[in-house]
């Protein structure tokens, strides 16, 4: 008789939001490019400290896969908005 093996994959979906500015007196342009990265930074920040509080402990590396949801140029101010899926 063979038995049947159910595995149940249960997703956690943390999301964030992170803003970057660009410096003063460069090529705008450049400018939306810096506060972008600048953005997505500090949305990865943002995504390790919402895990760090959930997980007791210290955490180090990198983080991978974080999707970018939206993102938002104001002329002086990128917001991105994103999410890091988890499965356990």
């Amino acid at each position: 008789m063979k038995r049947a093996l159910s595995l149940f994959l249960l997703a956690i979906i943390l999301t964030a939001s992170g803003v970057g500015t660009a410096p003063k007196g460069v090529n705008p342009s450049r400018a939306r490019a810096m506060a972008r990265r600048g953005a997505i930074l500090d949305l990865q920040k943002n995504l390790l400290r919402k895990y760090s509080r959930n997980h007791k402990g210290s955490i180090s590396g990198f983080m991978k896969h974080v999707e970018i949801l939206e993102g938002e140029w104001d002329g002086k101010t990128y917001t991105v908005k994103g999410q890091l899926k988890l499965s356990r």
